[in-house]
């Protein structure tokens, strides 16, 4: 109610109005209009962080909440679209921190995802003049504002914080059982050793390659199972196994569902250059889900505050 009814007074005589930004129909209903959409977005996610108290230690607002997410995010596409020339430095990405609300060690301790390669990243805060210099740690597992601490100093950190916790270890990759799409690479890893045995090859590091690049193009296109991995049939514009598929469901099952991408590129492209998209694409997932949580909240908060107002 407090995002969108302000109170005044004290007990037993409180009063309410309905907050300056927002506007009713002569019925004392909420219009749906761009200003009142605006409006409620304000007084929703601009809040304070004492007011929301939401986060990994109950002290961010939200755009330092979702903040790590966009900072990962950016950071993986950055280094996997504009890498250096060899013997080049890395380039810095550039923000403008006070525009996006963002704080670094608050971000940091909600924990920021780089993806597979977790060096730290370089960034240019634009907002003061010259731009300031900053980092952006790996922080996914130990939630610490770090700046820059050496490993040793991590380790100690983390032990006096709870001596009872693991120093957390590397990152799990896919083939790790521990990872989260570990089940779905495993399903893609049989298809493609039944590909190689089907064609009287053995594992090597072209079946890991496209095992990995299947995985990255599997999760993008949305599918949560892989019962089937093919090559396509030659047709007049193709030759047989120029495109390898990855299938959802049986084969003759036309609601199936299915993606494809040039074999070559598949058993060419490295681990790493498939294991970041896979990030990027685990990270959109999970901010999409927290972003229409927070929308169903927003929702639930006007559907209870909507028939409380009168007059």
């Amino acid at each position: 109610m407090h995002d969108f009814i302000d109170r005044t007074g004290g007990m037993p005589q409180f009063n309410y109005a309905l907050k300056s930004n927002l506007t009713l129909n002569a019925d004392m209903a909420m219009p749906v209009t761009a200003a009142n959409v605006e409006a409620m977005g304000t007084n929703f996610f601009d809040k304070d962080a004492k007011s929301t108290r939401i986060g990994h230690t109950g002290q961010s607002d939200y755009a330092n909440h979702y903040g790590p997410w966009v900072v990962g995010t950016a950071a993986i596409y950055e280094r996997h679209y504009n890498k250096p020339k060899p013997g080049e430095p890395e380039q810095q990405m550039i923000l403008d921190m006070r525009r996006l609300g963002f704080k670094e060690d608050i971000l940091e301790r909600n924990g920021i995802d780089l993806g597979s390669n977790t060096r730290p990243m370089p960034y240019l805060d634009s907002s003061t003049q010259p731009p300031a210099p900053g980092l952006f740690q790996h922080s996914k597992n130990t939630h610490l504002h770090i700046s820059p601490i050496t490993a040793r100093e991590l380790e100690q950190e983390l032990r006096e914080r709870d001596p009872q916790s693991p120093v957390p270890s590397a990152q799990l990759l896919p083939s790790d059982p521990g990872h989260a799409d570990h089940s779905l690479y495993q399903q893609i890893k049989g298809g493609v050793q039944k590909l190689d045995t089907e064609h009287g090859r053995e594992w090597d590091t072209s079946s890991q390659r496209m095992t990995d690049s299947l995985l990255a193009l599997a999760k993008d296109e949305g599918l949560s199972r892989v019962n089937h991995v093919v090559l396509n049939n030659p047709t007049p514009q193709l030759a047989g196994g120029e495109k390898v598929f990855v299938v959802q469901g049986a084969l003759n099952e036309p609601a199936h569902q299915r993606a494809h991408m040039p074999t070559v590129e598949a058993v060419q492209t490295p681990e790493a250059q498939s294991f970041d998209p896979l990030q990027a694409t685990n990270q959109s997932q999970a901010q999409a889900r927290e972003q229409q949580q927070a929308l169903e909240q927003s929702q639930q908060a006007i559907t209870q505050a909507g028939p409380s107002m009168t007059r």
